[in-house]
């Protein structure tokens, strides 16, 4: 598994977890990652000088953001102005290529905070930037808004009680990742900005239906999730990973209710066949989110101990199947250790 999946891996984790210890593996990304940018594409686009003062400031943003979300929105606002402050200096294109993660912050910030009308505001902004800057020449930030931005607008949109719109944006994001279909969107867009990036386009159709599956679970009731799945997957007809996402979303939610219900024999059967598809890398993660979530449960003792080792054991043998480090990721292996501290990882003959 290479260290930029396992990075990957260890945020997918984080955004399912339940617990409030905070991630090691998490920390350790905020520490190596600026917001996905390839320096190389930005300093083609700006010239490396303004290139390196314009990716310092979006460094002062990333910070900010990180702050707000594993501390609190209070202890990030010293980290948004000192950011803010930075960006006034930068001039021309530099000004407005740091403007745009300026918008993506502090939309960030609002959607925290619950006022969703500024969150959107901001988003929209940031939308119209990229799309100006892409004109200019920025074609590498066509992903990040398809990707990043049109998801988080549709998460906006749900949470303001606006769901049909918010389903039907995902849905969008999904034509144009299956069939090159950008009708739906709002905006322009280089239909083939993927033609030589099969792998990005897979991965944001994992995205996209796991992001929305989550949210039509936290925040629907039964007879309501039938009528978002039909909006989310209106008119995509049969897709090469669509009968596997279907599958997993189906058995995600047979699990959960199980669980919940504290039926805890039919967990334990359910848990068993949830482990056993055969999955991507992506659905791989999902499964091991919603197995995390079920640990930090049963550690404050909502299943008995006995139901505890099942699980334990069932997931130990998940890990030490699907988890290798190459001798380059040992490093990676004590963090690896904490996320997972309730199973025998760390005694496993894999690692």
């Amino acid at each position: 598994m290479e260290t930029n999946r396992i990075l990957i891996f260890a945020t997918r984790l984080d955004q399912f977890y339940i617990s409030s210890e905070k991630s090691e593996l998490i920390e350790f990304i905020g520490a190596t990652q600026i917001n996905r940018l390839q320096k190389t594409d930005v300093y083609a686009f700006l010239g490396e000088e303004a290139g390196k003062q314009c990716l310092a400031v979006v460094d002062l943003f990333s910070r900010a953001v990180y702050k707000a979300r594993t501390d609190s929105r209070s202890a990030s606002l010293p980290y948004f102005r000192m950011a803010n402050k930075e960006l006034e200096i930068l001039q021309a294109d530099a000004y407005l290529f740091t403007r745009l993660f300026y918008a993506s912050g502090w939309s960030f910030f609002y959607y925290l905070k619950g006022v969703y009308a500024k969150a959107s505001a901001f988003t929209i902004e940031g939308l119209a930037l990229s799309e100006h800057l892409e004109a200019k020449g920025a074609a590498f930030l066509g992903s990040r808004r398809l990707l990043d931005q049109l998801p988080n607008l549709s998460k906006i949109l749900i949470h303001q009680g606006n769901a049909q719109d918010g389903y039907s944006l995902y849905n969008g994001i999904l034509r144009a990742l299956i069939y090159k279909d950008f009708t739906h969107l709002p905006g322009k867009w280089n239909k083939h900005m993927f033609d030589r990036d099969e792998y990005t386009r897979q991965q944001g159709i994992d995205n996209v239906v796991i992001s929305a599956t989550r949210l039509i679970l936290a925040n629907t009731s039964d007879d309501q999730e039938k009528l978002f799945y039909q909006i989310l997957f209106r008119g995509i007809g049969y897709i090469d990973v669509s009968n596997d996402h279907l599958e997993v979303i189906e058995r995600f939610i047979t699990l959960k209710r199980s669980y919940f219900e504290h039926r805890n024999e039919a967990f334990l059967s359910q848990l068993e066949e949830f482990l056993t598809l055969s999955m991507d890398t992506y659905f791989d993660i999902l499964k091991l989110s919603v197995i995390r979530n079920y640990l930090a449960l049963s550690k404050i003792g909502t299943i008995c101990e006995a139901d505890q080792m099942e699980i334990k054991t069932n997931v130990t043998r998940y890990l030490n199947r699907h988890l290798h480090l190459l001798p380059s990721e040992q490093h990676l292996l004590p963090l690896l250790c904490k996320e997972f501290k309730l199973t025998n990882l760390s005694q496993s003959k894999a690692w």
